[in-house]
């Protein structure tokens, strides 16, 4: 329709099981909580937590306003709250962090901008996928 190829890369979870990864998009915006059992890259705008059991991804255009709680984490843009990687935590050059951080290992690049208490994870804790409650759609 558009002209052009679209393809899509998949993923093999824990399980063994083909997935495909999901992304939130930059000029998009999610108001609410979070959660995946496969990797997610965030390139717009979060409000709201972002639970994940695998590898999450705030791109250079992401923003998230809320707790991040992931197995490895990298930050390429900006995060308002607080962040625990049961993994590895990365920094890149252009991150931008305000809040609180929990990590097991920690990779900062020269040129981040971290405005945070920082604390080492002496054991990993598995992520633990969020108690939610039931939606019920608006009318």
């Amino acid at each position: 329709m558009f002209g052009g190829k679209v393809t899509k890369k998949n993923v093999v979870n824990a399980l063994g099981e083909t997935v495909v990864a999901n992304r939130i998009n930059n000029g998009c915006v999610l108001t609410g909580h979070l959660f995946s059992d496969t990797d997610f890259r965030i390139d717009g705008k979060v409000n709201g937590n972002v639970t994940c059991t695998s590898k999450v991804v705030i791109g250079p255009t992401g923003e998230v306003h809320g707790d991040i709680d992931c197995t490895d984490l990298t930050i390429e843009g900006r995060v308002f709250g607080s962040a625990r990687s049961a993994g590895t935590l990365y920094f890149r050059k252009t991150a931008f962090f305000e809040g609180t951080v929990r990590f097991i290992k920690l990779i900062v690049e020269e040129g981040a901008d971290i405005k945070a208490d920082l604390t080492r994870i002496e054991l990993p804790v598995p992520v633990q996928p969020p108690k939610l409650e039931a939606f019920t759609p608006a009318e």
